[in-house]
């Protein structure tokens, strides 16, 4: 009986082990914190790619010479675009949230815009347990003077650097 009480233990832990390895395994050994890693596209490396290909991309015309001079003299970012991962009205204020990736310091600018109007505010780039993000916006709507659909799109500029998020939509009440 003694015996089994010190098999079963180890057994426990031996068991775990090889699950830990099986998954580790699994994932070629790539083992990420970042909850947002796996939200880009990834190179041939299998590392995030700061500029994936996209549809416009690869539709675009190859013979207008002014977009290849100015190709060549602007400088790519390197930065990944935030990722808006709230925008919802909750009564008399717009809340919008982000999650960054391999951003660590710099500042966050929100533009809502409707026609001709445009509301910005900015934020510091703050840590959230294991993550970077924009320290939050919380916009009232007095804030932006009219109801109906508002698109927001959030800048962060770090080290010299900017990208922007994909635009999003909200219909404001």
């Amino acid at each position: 009986m003694k015996k089994i009480k010190i098999i079963l233990p180890v057994l426990a832990v031996v068991i775990i082990g090889l699950v830990a390895w099986y998954i580790v395994a699994a994932n070629g050994g790539n083992v990420s914190r970042n909850p947002i890693g796996s939200l880009f596209d990834k190179n041939d490396e299998g590392e995030n790619d700061p500029n994936p290909i996209t549809d416009a991309d690869e539709n675009a015309d190859e013979n207008d010479d002014s977009s290849n001079d100015k190709k060549d003299t602007e400088q790519k970012s390197t930065l990944q675009p935030p990722v808006i991962s709230t925008l919802e009205q909750a009564g008399d204020e717009i809340t919008v949230r982000t999650v960054l990736n391999d951003i660590k310091s710099g500042t966050c600018t929100l533009t809502l815009s409707q026609d001709s109007r445009k509301v910005t505010k900015s934020v510091p780039v703050g840590l959230v347990t294991s993550y970077y993000t924009c320290q939050g916006f919380d916009v009232p709507t007095s804030d932006l003077g009219s109801t109906g659909t508002w698109s927001a799109v959030v800048k962060v500029e770090s080290n010299g650097e900017s990208a922007n998020s994909a635009t999003q939509t909200i219909e404001v009440n």
